[in-house]
């Protein structure tokens, strides 16, 4: 495909570089998908991928593309609040927050800035504001690993308690279970509640790499 575009073959005008990578993507998912069914255990198949994520506090150069998944994501969302640029930046700013994204690659290529958690920090308890993940990184591990990145950062911080909720719509049933998942105890209907001294790490298999 890169080769025939290349010789002007067909027209072209409305071809961008969006297309160029979304076709570059589907490539490397089709390889993702066909050793997935060379491989019959989960965890073999999750260990070949050999992923690896960049987890960091947001920065201004991921605002955008941050904000824009609060407001586009629907499946994988935990609240499904929907954030403005400037509000982003807002938190960014705010020390009384705890914010991540999550950049991942594995060794068929780079799947670029995925997910994205937002916590609000009041004394020693914290609460989770957003959750939002992109579907295509789904059944990989992400909210495991990055779970463990964000009770590590919040005991630095001296947090003693983590409390989380879930807001049910018409298309995130996905994570009705999310925070069950993630070692946290269901106190009251959509409310979860986490003694941070009780959290055993997930089990992961992807590699955080230092920034």
């Amino acid at each position: 495909l890169p080769f025939l575009i290349s010789q002007n073959l067909f027209v072209t005008a409305s071809y961008t570089e969006n297309d160029t990578s979304r076709t570059k993507q589907y490539q490397e998912e089709a390889k993702r998908v066909e050793l997935s069914q060379s491989i019959t255990n989960m965890d073999d198949y999750l260990k070949s991928l050999n992923m690896k994520v960049k987890m960091k506090p947001f920065q201004e150069i991921d605002i955008e593309r941050i904000a824009q998944l609060t407001q586009r994501s629907n499946q994988f969302n935990l609240r499904t609040i929907r954030y403005t640029t400037n509000e982003i930046i807002e938190m960014q700013k705010d020390p009384t927050y705890l914010t991540a994204s999550v950049e991942m690659e594995d060794k068929f290529g780079t799947y670029g800035l995925i997910s994205a958690v937002i916590i609000k920090i009041a004394g020693k308890k914290a609460y989770i504001d957003t959750w939002i993940m992109s579907c295509r990184v789904l059944k990989r591990g992400v909210e495991a690993t990055l779970m463990n990145y964000v009770v590590a950062q919040l005991m630095n911080l001296n947090v003693t308690q983590l409390n989380g909720e879930y807001i049910p719509t018409v298309k995130n049933e996905l994570v009705r279970n999310l925070l069950t998942n993630l070692g946290m105890s269901l106190e009251s209907p959509n409310k979860y509640q986490l003694p941070l001294k009780q959290f055993e790490p997930l089990l992961s298999f992807i590699e955080i790499e230092k920034i």
